[in-house]
């Protein structure tokens, strides 16, 4: 059985991410698709330089948070975005040994809807920090630090800085579900 108007040619995607920890989901996820991957690591205004670098050769690129954004306003080709959701969230609750009572979760551009009642679940209290760029990230950070919270759920640049900084970072990896669902618009 054929499928109309799908091309047996495998769409490029390239993965532009701060870090190669969700290389893996990638990988898995594009495997049962119609997909190639080439991975690019960078963070926010340098995501910007990699994908001018490379959007001659593929067809899409996908990456989440700030750095997806960011690219995206930048770009000729289409970018898919993978959102971070509640559930991202309550994952990298589940893996704290011993979760504290203030938590700050740093999101780009806006709240996440849901995340109070997580908190409640949860019985903590979680601060959200918005960011549109590094200089966002360092500043909320140190607020975060002075505040006296000392674990930080986000992204790959907020987690490392918190983690220098002396806090516990978290980073915040999309799940499968959100990959998969995100993919499957770029196909």
């Amino acid at each position: 059985m054929t499928t109309v108007g799908k091309s047996d040619r495998k769409i490029r995607l390239a993965f532009i991410a701060p870090y190669p920890k969700m290389s893996a989901a990638i990988t898995n996820v594009a495997e049962h698709m119609n997909i190639n991957v080439e991975y690019v690591y960078a963070s926010l205004e340098q995501g910007i330089v990699e994908a001018r670098k490379i959007e001659s050769r593929i067809d899409a690129i996908c990456s989440r948070g700030g750095t997806g954004t960011l690219i995206k306003d930048n770009v000729e080709v289409p970018v898919v975005l993978i959102p971070t959701t509640p559930f991202d969230i309550i994952k990298s609750l589940w893996s704290l040994k011993e979760p504290s009572e203030d938590i700050a979760v740093f999101t780009y551009e806006s709240k996440m809807y849901g995340i109070q009642d997580i908190a409640q679940h949860f019985n903590i209290s979680i601060h959200e920090f918005i960011y549109l760029n590094y200089d966002d990230i360092y500043r909320n950070v140190e607020k975060a630090k002075q505040q006296g919270i000392s674990i930080l759920i986000g992204g790959h640049v907020a987690a490392d800085l918190a983690n220098k900084m002396g806090m516990t970072g978290i980073e915040c990896v999309a799940g499968q579900e959100s990959i998969r669902r995100s993919l499957s618009v770029s196909e």
